[in-house]
C-alpha cells in the first residue's frame, strides 16, 4: 500500500508535529479563556499554524527528495549487482569447464591451466 520512504516521511512528520505541538497541547486549559481572544490575537495565532505547516512540509518534501534520490541510487546499484553477478556466473562456468578438461587430461590452453 504505502513504501517504506513513506512510512519513513510520515513518521517523521507526525514526530515533529508531535514534538512542535507538545507544548501548546500543555499549555491548554479546558476551560475557556476568561477573556475571548482579539482578532489580531487569532490572526497572530492562524499565522503561526501556518508557519508550522510550512515548515512541516518543507521537512517532508525535503525528506522525500532525499529518499527518492537513494531509491534511484539503490536501483543503481542493484542493476551493477546483477551485472557483476552475470559475469562472475560466466567466468565461474568457464573455469569449471577448464578444470573438469584438465582433469580429463585434454588439452587446455595455456591460460586456462591451474
Amino acid at each position: 500500500m504505502f513504501s517504506k520512504n513513506h512510512r519513513l516521511i510520515s513518521a517523521i512528520v507526525v514526530a515533529w508535529a508531535i514534538t512542535v505541538a507538545a507544548p501548546e497541547a500543555a499549555r491548554a486549559s479546558p476551560i475557556a479563556d476568561p477573556q475571548p481572544k482579539t482578532l489580531e490575537q487569532v490572526r497572530q495565532e492562524l499565522d503561526d499554524l501556518y508557519h508550522s505547516a510550512e515548515v512541516v512540509t518543507d521537512v517532508y518534501n525535503a525528506t522525500k527528495q532525499k529518499a527518492d534520490r537513494e531509491a534511484r541510487h539503490l536501483v543503481l546499484l542493484q542493476k551493477e549487482v546483477a551485472r557483476i553477478d552475470s559475469r562472475f556466473q560466466r567466468l565461474n562456468s568457464r573455469a569449471g569447464v577448464a578444470a573438469r578438461a584438465q582433469y580429463r587430461g585434454s588439452a587446455v590452453p595455456a591460460e586456462f591451466q591451474f
